[in-house]
């Protein structure tokens, strides 16, 4: 089944029954999944409940992209000009991302979850662009003031909740963002350089740019 949080974000259970306990385990829809060392009788119905979290765990990621497609065709967004990216350039994108602004001695394994707390120590960052969830066009507006170099034809990455990845425009991104859904988290726009990235942080309500 699946829940939220007080702070609203989903989370996944499963209700497994061990030696007439019930026990509940529950994961958050990007985090990692912690699993019970079952009795030697049980480790075979054990594999297939895992299965079950982890097929429950994939609905809820691809039910944020069909937020993401209702978005673009109930409002008319041009697909020339934004789109998600090619599925062969998510591994490089993602990763590059990474190593560009996480401290990744620190942290080497890649995790999109929380990526701001993995940010490297010495990045620059500008003042906080804060919401209280009521003004959030005015909000996403300000993409406009963080944006170093604003150029209308450039393509920029947008990686949404769940980890998906979307590149086009600045207006397009931001029509798009002017919908997205409050319980979608965090969200990373970046140029295809790489030289800086704005991160809007759920946790937060806040916005801000880091650079090298």
């Amino acid at each position: 089944g699946c829940g939220r949080f007080r702070d609203g974000s989903v989370f996944l259970y499963a209700l497994v029954r061990v030696k007439d306990n019930e026990k509940h385990y529950r994961c958050s829809k990007l985090c990692s999944i912690a699993w019970k060392i079952w009795d030697e009788k049980d480790r075979i119905k054990g594999r297939w409940e895992n299965m079950e979290i982890i097929t429950q765990t994939q609905k809820v990621r691809y039910e944020m992209r069909d937020e993401m497609e209702q978005i673009i065709k109930e409002y008319g967004i041009d697909r020339a000009k934004f789109h998600e990216a090619a599925k062969n350039r998510y591994d490089l994108v993602l990763r590059k991302l990474y190593y560009s602004f996480c401290d990744y001695k620190k942290y080497p394994v890649m995790q999109l979850a929380y990526l701001w707390t993995r940010f490297r120590e010495d990045l620059k960052q500008t003042e906080l662009v804060v919401t209280d969830w009521k003004n959030w066009a005015t909000y996403i507006d300000h993409l406009d003031k963080l944006i170093p170099e604003k150029k209308l034809d450039l393509f920029y990455y947008l990686v949404v909740d769940g980890g998906w990845v979307y590149e086009g425009t600045i207006e397009e991104i931001k029509e798009v963002l002017k919908e997205y859904p409050t319980w979608m988290e965090d969200f990373y726009i970046f140029p295809k350089n790489y030289l800086w990235l704005i991160c809007h942080c759920d946790d937060g309500a806040c916005m801000f740019r880091v650079w090298k």
